[in-house]
C-alpha cells in the first residue's frame, strides 16, 4: 500500500512539473554582482548575501598537438614538463581557492553608444563613429524567464525592483 501511495505521489510532482513548466530566470548583473543579490544605495548596490569569489590561481600548462581529423588534442604537462616539439604551449589560469565576502559595486557603468549613423544602404554597417559614456544603473531591471515544457520553451520578461538598503 506504501509503495502505491508512494508511486502515486511521484506521479503526481511530475506531472504537475511538465504541466507548469520548469522556470529559470536570468537575473542581469551590474558589475558583476547579481541584481536579486543586492539592495541599492544613492550610488552602490550592495549583495545581500556574501558572495564567492576566486581568492587564489594557478598556471596550468598544456601541450597542444593536431591530430588531423580528430582535431585539437590538448594534453596536461607536468611540473616542469615542456610541451613535444609538435606540441603547442598553452598556459591557462584556473581558480585553486575561492572564498565569499559581502561586496559592494558602483552603480556606475560605461555604455558605447553610436554617435553617427549612415542612412540604410548607404553601407553595410549603420554606425561608423561609437562613443563611451558613463551611466548610473537604475533600480529596476527587466529579467527574462524561460519556461520549459519537455523540448518547448517560452520566454518572457517581468520587471524586478532592487530593494534600498536598511
Amino acid at each position: 500500500m506504501k509503495a502505491i501511495l508512494a508511486s502515486a505521489v511521484v506521479s503526481l510532482v511530475a506531472s504537475l512539473a511538465l504541466a507548469h513548466g520548469e522556470v529559470q530566470d536570468n537575473y542581469p548583473s551590474v558589475n558583476g554582482l547579481m541584481v536579486n543579490n543586492a539592495c541599492a544605495t544613492a550610488t552602490t548596490f550592495r549583495s545581500l548575501a556574501p558572495v564567492s569569489y576566486c581568492s587564489a590561481t594557478v598556471t596550468v600548462r598544456y601541450g597542444i598537438s593536431s591530430q588531423g581529423e580528430l582535431g585539437m588534442v590538448k594534453r596536461l604537462l607536468k611540473a616542469g614538463e615542456a610541451p613535444r616539439r609538435t606540441e603547442m604551449l598553452q598556459e591557462e589560469q584556473q581558480c585553486s581557492a575561492y572564498s565569499t565576502k559581502a561586496v559592494e559595486v558602483s552603480r556606475n557603468m560605461t555604455q558605447t553608444e553610436c554617435a553617427y549613423y549612415i542612412p540604410a544602404g548607404e553601407a553595410s554597417e549603420p554606425c561608423t563613429k561609437f562613443i563611451s559614456k558613463t551611466v548610473t544603473a537604475g533600480t529596476t531591471f527587466s529579467v527574462e524567464r524561460i519556461t520549459r515544457y519537455g523540448e518547448a520553451d517560452q520566454q518572457t520578461f517581468w520587471n524586478y525592483n532592487v530593494p534600498a538598503c536598511k
